[in-house]
């Protein structure tokens, strides 16, 4: 069971930790049942499918979203708009403080890529860090690997090559 307040959700079988955007508007989890897993996301429920990842939220609470595989490919479920299908998908997700962009990074046909909002950016042979972005938003930074040498992308200006490059950040 999952308890918010005082609304009860459940039983299930299994149960991700509960998720909640900074300003507490939104909250979401995962969960198991009956072999499916599902999205919970406030009062509305998303699925089934075959796996999940925990959600995602802007600050506000305005933009939120997930990844989910069905039939043995992994999208993103960003509001009701979805992404995909990719082959893999990247841990590093992330959702603007306001809401205006979503960063995402996936992989196909063995080559990785960053997704901003509707904008793809790659392929690359790998990717090491990112996306991040600025406290306003207004900038985006990730890390990557072609060709043997290590890049820093921020926005659509490419820093590079560098033999070694580690975790680009944003000052606050």
């Amino acid at each position: 069971y999952i308890q918010i307040n005082d609304e009860t959700y459940g039983p299930y079988d299994y149960v991700w930790a509960p998720v909640f955007s900074s300003d507490g508007s939104k909250y979401g989890w995962g969960y198991k049942k009956d072999n499916k897993v599902y999205i919970q996301i406030n009062d509305k429920t998303y699925g089934p499918y075959d796996s999940v990842s925990n959600p995602v939220f802007s600050s506000d609470g305005s933009k939120y979203g997930w990844w989910f595989k069905k039939d043995n490919k992994w999208y993103f479920q960003l509001i009701d708009k979805t992404y995909g299908p990719y082959d893999h998908y990247g841990y590093e997700t992330e959702i603007t403080p306001d809401g205006s962009k979503f960063g995402a990074v996936f992989e196909k046909n063995a080559k990785w890529y960053i997704q901003i909002n509707d904008k793809i950016y790659g392929p690359y042979d790998e990717v090491w860090w990112g996306p991040e972005f600025s406290p306003d938003g207004s900038k985006y930074v990730w890390e990557y690997k072609k060709d043997d040498k290590r890049y820093i992308q921020i926005n659509d200006e490419t820093y590079g090559p560098y033999d070694y490059v580690w975790a680009p950040v944003f000052s606050s």
